[in-house]
């Protein structure tokens, strides 16, 4: 495939490759099919981390499920998941909230990003223009819980409430948690469904969904 071609030949040069012509539909599988052949030399030219901006978000949630096909349909070729990061659903000055689920997803890809997982991000253009929680914040923001580890049950209560989390009698929606007792319900951002954490003292006893 010439086009292939020429975007392997701009990689070991370093050079900037324009391609157009493409069609929407052939854009992600282009991308695979590039991640798929390519050499181990050139794997090493490429970033640990690919972003492929789009027009809107209708075309940017298009791009990310095209590449989750081919990912799937052609087993590889892909390292790493495919994030897609929304635009805030709200307009400057809108004395308005974001929606709690578009929240919890731009969350999660900074989380990740963070992390330093390899992956292929797909943004509207519109998110290009938006400001973003700074990488070192986010990391100040991370707490992860085992079970069998000791970690002060009130502690965690009081930075549950610094970082944005209200407390409810029972938790229903992502940012939510409750204290009963020795339980402590929450509901992060990341994670499909809520958590619960069983304490005996101050050792967490279990952690589930």
């Amino acid at each position: 495939m010439q086009a292939l071609e020429k975007i392997e030949e701009c990689l070991r040069i370093g050079e900037e490759c324009l391609l157009s012509g493409v069609p929407a539909g052939a854009r992600a599988f282009l991308l695979h099919a590039l991640l798929r052949r390519s050499d181990t030399a050139l794997r090493r030219l490429l970033p640990k981390r690919i972003v492929v901006v789009t027009p809107d978000f209708h075309a940017a949630q298009e791009m990310a499920d095209s590449l989750a096909f081919w990912r799937q349909a052609l087993c590889g070729g892909l390292e790493g998941e495919v994030l897609l990061f929304p635009a805030d659903d709200t307009f400057p000055y809108e004395e308005v909230s974001p929606h709690p689920e578009v929240t919890a997803r731009r969350l999660e890809v900074l989380h990740r990003l963070v992390r330093g997982e390899s992956s292929i991000v797909v943004i509207p253009a519109k998110v290009l223009l938006e400001r973003v929680i700074p990488p070192s914040i986010v990391g100040e923001a991370t707490i992860e819980i085992r079970p069998n580890e000791i970690v002060p049950r009130e502690e965690l209560v009081e930075r549950l409430v610094s970082w944005g989390y209200e407390r409810v009698p029972l938790v229903e929606d992502r940012g939510d948690f409750s204290v009963r007792g020795e339980i402590l319900d929450l509901f992060p951002p990341m994670t499909p469904k809520p958590l619960r954490i069983t304490f005996y003292d101050d050792l967490i006893d279990t952690v589930r969904t």
